[in-house]
């Protein structure tokens, strides 16, 4: 079972979506087989400098460069079937472009659900799996 993420930040409808979504990436090894494992693999890989590069702009308070970043995050969130982190960098975008809401601990709460996300990609993709 899963943790809920940080009670302070997260909205409670996010706890109900999952971290993983595995049809989206089986779709899309069905249409490129193959791609799927490296899609969640890269994913995985970059996930820190996306996180970095999200806070660094919304703590310079570089509006532009932060719903940019949480754009480019929220996309490949979707692409890679990672429902929650997506829903939450919405959250952020929705923030940043009404310019309210405590945005250090929304990307506090992206962070986490970040790494929790990378964990399950993990678990579905493991590095050494076929290779």
């Amino acid at each position: 079972m899963e943790a809920p993420l940080r009670a302070a930040g997260a909205h409670s409808g996010t706890r109900a979506l999952p971290l993983v979504d595995p049809s989206v990436l089986a779709e899309l090894d069905a249409e490129l087989p193959g791609s799927a494992r490296r899609f969640a693999l890269d994913f995985a890989r970059l996930w820190g400098r996306r996180r970095d590069r999200l806070v660094g702009a919304v703590a310079a308070g570089g509006t532009d460069e932060a719903v940019d970043a949480v754009l480019s995050l929220k996309v490949s969130s979707m692409m890679v079937g990672a429902p929650r982190l997506a829903w939450e960098a919405a959250r952020l975008e929705s923030a940043l472009r009404a310019g309210g809401g405590d945005l250090a601990e929304m990307c506090a709460v992206i962070a986490e659900c970040g790494v929790r996300t990378v964990e399950a990609l993990g678990e579905a993709w493991p590095q050494d799996a076929g290779h």
